[in-house]
């Protein structure tokens, strides 16, 4: 849709276009090809926000003009704290709500995750995240900026608002309207657009590639094997050509999908009730495995199910219902506490799943519980410092090249780890 408003191009050649170019090279290139997109489509967003901050705010009559206006009509009181779940957005949703909706996105997704593994060591994977919250927090800032100034340009005369369907299109008319005539504006604005549309896909279809070969079609195949008494065989090239084949048919979904996304809401409320429904319940997931010690996997399983349901209800419920002041009052909550009540509601039964479990199959209180995976606060002192010895012996087999240790001492740490991990796993089991 904001393609068509600034080019006049059809919605289902841009969705079609874009669909095929980010599957295609999704394709050839895998998560290196990802990654690597992603940080020069970062540095395209990136400095085409601060192009059209710095000459909207000439347009707008400067800094100075773009705060008191704001200020005056009391777009800069943020510090406010009205408790109505009904609210938009408020001082609370947008911290509590708006920090549960970005946990899952970066800490426990699929997308995130990979991208973790994917890092040298565990050190490099803790360093990005540390990298990315400045430059995230900037880009954001940025964005809010940019609302100030069209904020303060459109209640301007003779500036007139322009008639928009969706509050996303209010920044694509300001462009094409006053920096249409500008040789290469609008194309890098475009570009910007087009940045965000496919990091965001390729990112996707990468995740959901390796999910389906790890958890599907690789667990199949040893099933298979075992079934029939045969070796698993592990066949690179095929499971090549299978990555390729699944990427053309998630990518055709999502197309699909793309052209479903045309007729709902903003991006904002869009994104963040998608993330409420499917992330809320995830983030449960992690938790229980984290902090709960008496937790298992039906429990878990049974949590996940009920509040991805109950997040799905209320997404399309409020959806379907639209502004209708008479609709039921679960539809009427802000989708920035989505993520949160999901968690909520995955928590609370998983924790009675788990327990309902244990008493039904006694067996289950005997299983070993592996502290390692435990939060640092949770675990026996020795299992951490085991860990972290593993680690280090890890990293230096990888900066070796791989494959096997080059000295026996550090092949003796990770015995150690592994028989020490064992060991201390019976006695966190039996202090449950």
């Amino acid at each position: 849709m904001c393609f068509f408003l600034v080019t006049s191009f059809g919605l289902w050649k841009t969705v079609m276009i874009g669909g095929i170019v980010c599957t295609f090279y999704t394709s050839l290139g895998g998560m290196k090809a990802v990654i690597w997109t992603d940080v020069i489509m970062f540095v395209v967003i990136f400095g085409t926000t601060v192009m059209v901050i710095v000459t909207g705010v000439v347009k707008a009559g400067g800094v100075g003009h773009v705060w008191e206006t704001n200020k005056e009509a009391g777009r800069l009181d943020l510090i406010q704290f009205p408790w109505d779940p009904t609210q938009r957005m408020t001082f609370l949703n947008l911290v509590i709500g708006g920090f549960m909706n970005s946990l899952p996105m970066w800490a426990v997704s699929q997308t995130a995750v990979q991208r973790f593994l994917a890092a040298k060591s565990i050190k490099d994977a803790q360093a990005s995240i540390w990298m990315n919250l400045p430059f995230v927090s900037l880009l954001l800032f940025l964005i809010d900026y940019e609302g100030l100034v069209l904020y303060t340009f459109y209640n301007e005369a003779p500036n007139v608002p322009p008639n928009v369907t969706k509050s996303d299109q209010i920044i694509i008319h300001f462009v094409s309207e006053q920096f249409g005539h500008v040789p290469g504006y609008q194309g890098l604005f475009i570009a910007c657009l087009w940045a965000g549309t496919l990091s965001t896909i390729s990112s996707g279809l990468n995740a959901m590639i390796a999910v389906t070969l790890e958890d599907m079609v690789k667990p199949f195949r040893r099933w298979q094997a075992n079934r029939n008494n045969t070796e698993v065989v592990e066949d690179d090239k095929s499971d090549t050509f299978k990555s390729k084949l699944l990427t053309c048919v998630y990518g055709a979904i999502s197309i699909f999908l793309a052209f479903l996304a045309a007729e709902m809401g903003t991006l904002v409320s869009m994104a963040n009730s998608v993330f409420g429904a499917a992330g809320g319940p995830l983030l449960a997931a992690f938790t229980q495995g984290m902090m709960w010690k008496r937790a298992n996997s039906a429990g878990t399983l049974a949590g996940v199910i009920v509040g991805f349901i109950f997040g799905v209800w209320i997404t399309f419920g409020a959806m379907l219902s639209g502004d209708d002041p008479d609709t039921f009052w679960l539809y009427k909550i802000s989708f920035m506490w989505y993520a949160t009540i999901t968690w909520a509601i995955s928590t609370i039964v998983s924790i009675i799943g788990s327990e309902v479990y244990r008493y039904f199959k006694p067996q289950e209180k005997e299983e070993p519980i592996d502290p390692s995976l435990l939060v640092t606060f949770l675990r026996p002192r020795d299992v951490y410092e085991t860990v972290e010895l593993a680690v280090v012996s890890n990293n230096r087999t990888n900066q070796s090249g791989g494959g096997n240790m080059e000295s026996e001492g550090e092949d003796g740490d990770l015995k150690e780890y592994t028989v020490h991990k064992r060991s201390l796993a019976q006695t966190a089991e039996n202090q449950c």
